[in-house]
């Protein structure tokens, strides 16, 4: 761009394989990741007062030069050090637990199959819900014995599998410390009697790096896991009852 007085190839010098010295302040890495080798002409209103244009260096001159290597490497690690503190944000997780139930698949599923009926789960004292086992159109809400509410939204129902799949789409992570959670609950023949495979995918509450500790993926996990233990052992004990 000869107009401007910008950019220039140079025809007076020899082309160095990668001129990393441009010419001008501040531009010390820029021409590592340029096509070609370029020098920085600044013209003389763009220059302005206490700036002096600085001779270009080969790549080779320039690694002879320990001080700048070492001031260079110095700079990269301290743009690095800050994100390897804030660490990574929040990753998925998933727990799977199962149970085998001393009863037939269907009388089971009679039980967990009723998405707008919780009352199996432990700490459940009610569930309101509407839509039916209708995908998409189901929903319930849980309410705790402690007070707080969970809110549940059923995404996929296959009667035939004695299968469904929810979304917990609310929670008091101070009760479940954790976010999107998504979960599937399915009944089979085990023999006898029932196998029930409940399993999760979900992340911790606190999406950033650096969690507090009361929200990390292992705090997370242990939750998740804890409810669908507690679960399970419920649903078993209420169905071979009957």
């Amino acid at each position: 761009m000869r107009g401007l007085g910008i950019f220039s190839s140079g025809p007076s010098r020899p082309k160095p394989e990668c001129d990393c010295a441009l010419r001008g302040a501040g531009n010390i890495f820029l021409s590592c990741f340029l096509p070609r080798p370029l020098t920085l002409t600044l013209c003389p209103r763009a220059r302005g007062e206490g700036i002096h244009n600085v001779p270009a260096m080969t790549a080779q001159q320039r690694l002879r030069s320990p001080l700048r290597f070492a001031w260079v490497l110095a700079i990269a690690l301290a743009a690095l050090t800050p994100l390897a503190a804030f660490g990574h944000g929040a990753t998925p997780q998933k727990v799977i637990e199962a149970i085998e139930i001393d009863a037939p698949p269907a009388r089971v599923w009679a039980v967990v199959g009723d998405f707008q009926d919780a009352s199996w789960l432990p700490g459940v004292v009610r569930s309101e819900g509407e839509g039916g086992n209708t995908p998409e159109t189901g929903k319930r809400r849980l309410f705790l014995a402690n007070g707080a509410a969970i809110d549940e939204r059923l995404v996929q129902y296959d009667e035939s599998a004695m299968s469904l799949r929810y979304l917990m789409e609310h929670v008091d992570i101070k009760v479940l410390p954790v976010g999107n959670l998504s979960a599937t609950l399915k009944v089979s023949p085990a023999g006898a009697g029932s196998l029930v495979e409940w399993k999760s995918r979900f992340y911790r509450a606190f999406p950033g790096g650096n969690p507090p500790e009361q929200f990390t993926d292992e705090i997370a996990v242990q939750a998740v896991t804890d409810l669908f233990r507690s679960g399970l052992a419920n649903l078993k004990a209420r169905v071979e009852r009957r």
